[in-house]
């Protein structure tokens, strides 16, 4: 697993040329990395498509999702994720997610977000301690003029998000976004709980192909792989 890791950052440097990023629905349906939200938002009068799989999961055979979000406001959306666990006794369970932004980032403070996944709590067949909803709050920063200082060079985007939360999100998660082109990113995340209901450490690329298509790829507790892809359409 530590040389697809490896391969997945070679690939990220050699894809290239221009694209827009959009918030993305992470596997749970809401805006983020992997498993973790961050703090970007659907934008409004946008709705955010995707479908994720785990073909081969832990003690699943496989987990499948798919949905996506509404941007309501400019700093709230709301969502629905199909989530199907071939394990499980009941078919397709649908999650129901919000996150609001309540405070935009500045130079000197970082962003504030919360929210939910799975407010209905459709979860609970996933393990014991999925027993409520996933309520999170989290805050992102910009950290390249940081990482900039520490490099003593001129270096690509990145992102970082803290937070904690209950559920799937219970104890603490971080999340970093390295852009290291216009066009692809690198994400990497912990989670004291999350998916596999332990300790977990996920890694994982995507990127945006054309206009609002974006496709990723990456593993989960460098144990399991992960695909998916998303898209983002502007109603009028």
């Amino acid at each position: 697993m530590k040389k697809f890791a490896v391969g997945l950052i070679l690939f990220a440097i050699v894809l290239g040329g221009a694209g827009a990023a959009h918030a993305a629905p992470n596997i749970y349906g809401v805006s983020g990395l992997i498993e973790t939200p961050d703090d970007s938002i659907t934008a409004p009068r946008n709705v955010a498509v995707a479908i994720k799989d785990l073909p081969s999961f832990e003690n699943t055979d496989k987990v499948l999702t798919f949905g996506g979000n509404i941007g309501l406001l400019p700093k709230l959306e709301v969502g629905a994720m199909g989530i199907n666990v071939d394990s499980s006794d009941g078919g397709t369970d649908v999650l129901l997610n919000v996150k609001y932004k309540i405070l935009n980032e500045t130079v000197s403070a970082p962003s504030v977000t919360v929210g939910s996944v799975d407010l209905a709590d459709r979860l609970n067949h996933l393990g014991d301690h999925i027993v409520d909803p996933s309520l999170f709050i989290l805050v992102g920063k910009n950290l390249t003029g940081a990482a900039e200082k520490v490099a003593g060079t001129v270096v690509k985007p990145l992102r970082a998000t803290l937070g904690m939360g209950t559920g799937l999100y219970k104890g603490a998660f971080v999340g970093l976004n390295y852009y290291c082109t216009s066009k692809v990113s690198i994400m990497g995340e912990y989670l004291s709980n999350g998916l596999r209901q332990e300790t977990t450490f996920n890694l994982g690329l995507r990127w945006n192909a054309f206009g609002g298509f974006s496709a990723e790829a990456g593993t989960v507790g460098f144990d399991n792989f992960f695909w998916g892809v998303n898209y983002n359409l502007a109603l009028r």
